[in-house]
């Protein structure tokens, strides 16, 4: 079955960062391209790993387009995180997860890295939440509407 693209990547990030990721034994690997930094869609934050790991249940590339707009957008939290959002504000991640989280890598010299999340987690209400400032970027860019807004900022979603 062909899954349909429906990353916020598809509107307007309009970029040329690798589209082709390659095989490594921790994932998919997008190579950097201009500011884009690489980034690694890992095997254990997907649908059919095993354990407790946020999971995608989008492809890779999907994955990637999503990190892509949040990176040129700076979709960026005061800890330096990256956070992203669907065009339709769709569900992405196994459990319903609609939001998703790029930590910065304590090393900068590593690739980046993603999971999706939700402030329903109670042990990670406040870790999954992306800030009011970028909700209402999102609101503002139609990504969400202003009720999504409103139950993000409360940790409903």
């Amino acid at each position: 079955m062909t899954k349909k693209n429906t990353s916020a990547s598809a509107s307007g990030a309009g970029n040329s960062a690798g589209t082709s990721g390659r095989a490594t034994s921790a994932g998919i690997l997008f190579d950097a391209s201009g500011t884009v930094p690489a980034y690694l869609s890992r095997t254990d934050h997907r649908q059919q790993a095993s354990g407790h790991r946020n999971k995608w249940k989008i492809l890779p590339l999907e994955e990637y387009g999503i990190f892509i707009t949040s990176h040129k957008e700076k979709y960026v939290c005061d800890k330096k995180h990256n956070w992203g959002v669907g065009i339709k504000f769709e569900e992405f991640g196994t459990d319903g997860e609609r939001i998703a989280k790029f930590p910065n890598p304590s090393n900068p010299s590593d690739e980046r890295h993603g999971y999706p999340v939700s402030a329903r987690d109670s042990k990670r209400e406040f870790e999954h939440r992306p800030p009011a400032t970028l909700t209402s970027r999102w609101r503002d860019k139609g990504y969400i509407s202003e009720i999504e807004k409103a139950r993000i900022d409360r940790g409903k979603v």
